[in-house]
């Protein structure tokens, strides 16, 4: 079937409305579950409206504790549904003689490592050095509870299973449809600008905008979803294991050290960025080859 046939707006929003459905019934399920855990206390207090919603309260906030778990259960529960639904729009291509890049050598992919590793803590650093973050005291909350579980859990959840659905998600469905209805370029933008107003506080709207976008870029310069993922995954756990081992609480402790930190990770950075650019540029060559 062909993509322009269908309701663009329903074909480009409906991975981003089943991901959200999936995360509502995942968190609901979290809930009820705490709730049978604590029921005695729930028979106590059902007949004293005041009791009870301190409880419901107290239960939310205890909920929060969990958030890093419950978000990493939801992203695995929406991967299965992402799977599928990516394989199926590839099929689809395939069935309209789309020709896909020419796939790169896995040793390709180093590239990318060391760019997520700089990238991630520029951004971090710039972020502390405008001081945004107090523009948003919904970002605080956020990071705190995202990193109060332990570190094999953030390791599994924040650094591996959430950025694997992610990018599933708005690279592999969101972009790759908006690239049958418009320009690259204006789907780079645009998807960037949705995944940025997914994370729901301006800290995180203006980091995941940018990295949507470098994200977006990096598809169509290697031609799979594996390397949005892979350099996704770099960055989420460079974060992760920065702020486990202070790495950022060093960084910070002087601006001078953060200003040359920044400079240093922009100049690799640029470096790895000129290098994915080359890339691209031999990737769509030995496409015109092939062809």
């Amino acid at each position: 079937m062909n993509p322009k046939r269908r309701n663009p707006i329903w074909y480009i929003a409906c991975p981003i409305i089943i991901n959200y459905a999936v995360g509502f019934c995942v968190q609901m399920a979290a809930y009820f579950i705490y709730i049978m855990l604590d029921v005695q206390r729930m028979l106590t207090v059902i007949n004293d409206t005041e009791a009870y919603i301190e409880w419901i309260n107290t239960i939310a906030g205890e909920i929060l504790q969990y958030t890093t778990e419950i978000t990493g259960m939801a992203s695995l529960a929406m991967l299965p549904v992402a799977l599928w639904l990516f394989h199926k729009d590839r099929k689809e291509e395939m069935v309209m003689g789309k020709t896909r890049p020419q796939k790169l050598s896995p040793d390709k992919y180093s590239i990318l490592a060391v760019l997520g590793i700089v990238v991630c803590i520029a951004a971090n650093n710039l972020i502390t050095l405008s001081s945004v973050s107090s523009l948003s005291a919904s970002y605080e909350t956020t990071a705190q509870y995202l990193y109060s579980s332990s570190f094999p859990m953030q390791i599994l959840c924040l650094g591996i299973i959430i950025p694997i659905t992610e990018e599933l998600v708005m690279r592999g469905l969101v972009y790759k449809r908006m690239c049958s209805m418009m320009t690259p370029k204006r789907a780079m933008v645009l998807s960037a600008l949705i995944f940025g107003i997914m994370h729901g506080n301006i800290v995180q709207f203006i980091y995941a905008t940018g990295l949507g976008m470098l994200l977006a870029y990096i598809y169509e310069c290697y031609g799979s979803v594996k390397a949005p993922a892979f350099i996704h995954i770099v960055l989420n756990l460079t974060s992760v294991i920065a702020s486990q081992f202070g790495l950022f609480t060093w960084i910070f402790y002087s601006p001078v050290r953060m200003a040359a930190v920044t400079i240093v990770c922009a100049a690799v950075g640029a470096a790895a960025f000129v290098m994915v650019q080359r890339l691209k540029g031999q990737n769509a060559s030995s496409a015109d080859a092939a062809a």
